[in-house]
């Protein structure tokens, strides 16, 4: 069934709009992405190396090592107004991601429920900022392996960016530099559930 008209705009039976294809009028054309409103080409950039996977390895090394550094507060400031507010930020994050879910269902619902809750789709398909399309990853297959997957890369870059506090620590014989274990784990369990949410999102298209 398709999602709207701007993929399926009528006519005959079985038509999709420009440069769609596949079940459901679901997927672009090869050498295109999906902006939201219609199919666009790739540029060369958009289908080179740094852009993906290169650039959301740096990414997510970036952010986990600026969450671990950023929340090592001892316990009597656990309960301050800045570490309230960081997850009082993370459960309205989540709360708005799984009502989103109920967006991509196939059931009828009013147009101002998609329109307010269309916002958070980034929040739950990230990959999609990067057109991994053009890197040949558009079919629904392709997308959900890599959405399983995503759970297993970032507990790769976590490890990575442990061992690499372990050795710069040794180098430069600071040992507060390297990273505790267990705040560690903290940060990659509470970035998890993100990624949880997305394949879920994934097994609902």
């Amino acid at each position: 069934r398709c999602t709207g008209p701007l993929h399926c705009p009528g006519g005959d039976p079985g038509s999709c709009a420009p440069k769609l294809s596949g079940l459901a009028c679901a997927r672009c054309e090869d050498g295109f992405f999906w902006n939201g409103q219609e199919c666009f080409r790739c540029s060369g950039f958009d289908g080179s190396v740094l852009v993906f996977p290169l650039l959301p390895v740096f990414l997510c090394f970036t952010l986990v090592c600026f969450l671990y550094y950023t929340s090592r507060d001892p316990l009597p400031r656990w309960g301050s107004w800045k570490n309230s507010l960081i997850a009082l930020g993370f459960i309205t994050l989540t709360h708005f991601q799984i009502l989103f879910l109920i967006n991509t269902a196939s059931v009828q619902k009013a147009s101002i429920m998609g329109d307010t809750w269309k916002f958070w789709a980034l929040t739950i398909d990230v990959l999609s900022i990067f057109h991994v399309e053009c890197n040949g990853i558009g079919g629904f297959t392709a997308k959900f392996v890599l959405s399983s997957l995503a759970p297993l890369g970032l507990l790769l870059i976590t490890l990575l960016a442990y061992l690499s506090s372990q050795l710069f620590a040794k180098v430069a014989r600071r040992s507060h530099i390297a990273m505790e274990f267990d705040c560690i784990w903290n940060v990659f369990f509470s970035l998890i559930f993100t990624f949880f949410i997305g394949i879920a999102n994934m097994s609902l298209s």
